[in-house]
């Protein structure tokens, strides 16, 4: 049986991840599910767990961006809504994981791409 392709019910979060391939932030669409995230982003879309494996990472693949490890920031987010946080509170942290996102991408480089370090 194939996974269902579409977005559960319930309270609908947005993930703005800035790309430096796109030099912008697209948003990544989660809801928070009894098992994990639903998460959407174009091509790579569905149920996974609390760290957001498998779709966060595919999503983070397709759009090169260099996974900062938001997959413990993402799963003790998960526990915390799970246990009552609201959907506005939801929605602060996934900004403030966004932000973690974007500092790394922003991050100088070398030629070949990779990150400098300091």
């Amino acid at each position: 049986m194939t996974e269902p392709k579409k977005p559960p019910e319930g309270e609908h979060l947005i993930l703005p991840v800035y790309t430096r391939r796109w030099d912008r932030a697209d948003d990544y669409h989660l809801w928070v599910t009894e098992d994990g995230w639903y998460i959407q982003h174009i091509v790579h879309n569905g149920h996974s767990d609390p760290t957001g494996y498998p779709y966060l990472g595919h999503n983070f693949k397709q759009d090169n961006v260099d996974d900062p490890g938001v997959a413990s920031d993402m799963s003790t987010l998960w526990y915390k809504a799970r246990a009552g946080l609201s959907r506005d509170e939801i929605q602060v942290a996934l900004y403030m994981i966004a932000n973690k996102i974007e500092a790394s991408e922003c991050e100088p480089r070398t030629r070949s791409g990779k990150k400098r370090r300091r």
